[in-house]
């Protein structure tokens, strides 16, 4: 699979999936869709602008 953001202008994550986020300020971290559809630190660091899905390392299953 290819790294590549997608902008939450095209698509947004599925919720509770733990996702690799561009927040507005630069700042990148990892976090899931809460259940009121928002993320919890775009308090601290502003809106999301993109995110990523995470990919397992090669060779590991979803189970480890």
């Amino acid at each position: 699979m290819k790294d590549a953001w997608i902008s939450v202008n095209d698509s947004l994550p599925e919720m509770h999936e733990w996702v690799l986020l561009h927040f507005e300020d630069g700042c990148i971290s990892v976090e899931f869709r809460t259940y009121d559809g928002g993320f919890l630190l775009e308090e601290v660091h502003g809106p999301v602008t993109h995110w990523q899905p995470l990919v397992p390392p090669e060779g590991v299953g979803k189970d480890g």
